[in-house]
């Protein structure tokens, strides 16, 4: 299938931040001795939806989804494209051509929900096109994340030193692992949700889990016991 040229590119990054009541389960965590003080910026994220225009094409989806989860591409066309398909198109990994990875038929108002099923992890660029012709919506990024238990921890700990050197407060945003060294960032996704923290603590060594939030990293993301995350460093990103 042909593509565009000329796209005109208008993206739009909403994030809402939803308040949720404090936590009310503390599961596990570890204090140690003090090896290091993390240094990188925390930023965190909530509810990332991105939309994209050009070529008369409009979509709409979260920038993460679970390996093998379903991520949902929402969008719209003209009302007179009623009843044609539109393809999800995959970019290859090493970025030298496309492929069909999903479709969807187009509704009586030119509006359409498509499905996208995820088998790698990492960053993929999706696009949407109007089967039959060469227009197709600008690339979207989105991050697959490789699913992972997770655990809360805080409550009775707060004001000690964690295994990084970082004093342990209701607020502080951050995560325990096991083998990440001090300082970090990882981005964690839970349920459309996104924060990025860094590695802060050692643990979690109980639950099976593989990271360990602090409950305020919890609460940023609406999780508020032990549950399945995708959760990745930002340098296996680049």
């Amino acid at each position: 299938m042909g593509r565009s040229r000329n796209l005109k590119l208008v993206a739009v990054l909403i994030v809402v931040a939803v308040a949720t009541p404090p936590p009310t389960l503390a599961v596990t965590g570890g204090v140690g001795v003090p090896d290091a003080v993390p240094s990188a910026t925390t930023a965190a994220v909530a509810n990332q939806l991105v939309s994209i225009s050009g070529d008369g094409i409009t979509v709409s989806s979260h920038t993460g989804v679970l390996l093998h989860g379903v991520l949902w591409l929402k969008g719209t066309v003209s009302s007179a494209q009623s009843g044609r398909t539109v393809v999800i198109e995959q970019q290859s990994q090493t970025g030298s051509g496309w492929t069909a990875a999903g479709s969807a038929t187009i509704g009586a108002g030119g509006s359409f929900v498509a499905a996208w099923h995820p088998q790698q992890v990492g960053r993929v660029s999706l696009s949407v096109a109007l089967q039959g012709s060469t227009r197709v919506s600008p690339p979207t990024t989105v991050i697959v994340y490789r699913p992972s238990i997770a655990t809360l921890f805080g409550p009775g700990l707060w004001g000690n030193h964690t295994a990084c050197g970082k004093m342990l407060r209701k607020p502080t945003l951050g995560v325990a692992n096991r083998k990440l060294p001090c300082g970090t960032q990882v981005a964690i996704y839970y349920r459309g949700r996104t924060v990025v923290v860094p590695v802060i603590d050692r643990g979690p060594y109980t639950n099976n889990a593989n990271w360990d939030l602090t409950m305020a990293t919890g609460r940023a993301l609406g999780m508020n016991s032990t549950a399945t995350v995708g959760a990745t460093s930002l340098a296996a990103l680049r």
